[in-house]
């Protein structure tokens, strides 16, 4: 599985299936960020819950800009 969850304490990255475990401690929480599943290159600032996805502010907007998707609920 690709690396898309990185951790800044341990400067690690872990495939999400691993990140679960990693990311119990919160130590591990409070210093670990999301990779976008899009472009696998920024930071994640957004979720979709209806895609169930971790998204970048830029495929984000490319992805989630009209028809249905329009509406899935981003936070």
């Amino acid at each position: 599985d690709e690396a898309l969850v990185s951790c800044d304490k341990c400067e690690g990255a872990y495939c999400l299936a691993c990140s679960k475990t990693h990311l119990q401690d919160p130590i591990h929480l409070a210093e670990s960020y999301y990779f976008c599943q899009e472009c696998e290159e920024e930071k994640a600032t957004k979720y979709c819950y209806s895609c169930d996805q971790h998204l970048c502010t830029s495929c984000n907007g490319r992805i989630h800009n009209k028809g249905k998707r329009g509406q899935h609920k981003i936070e």
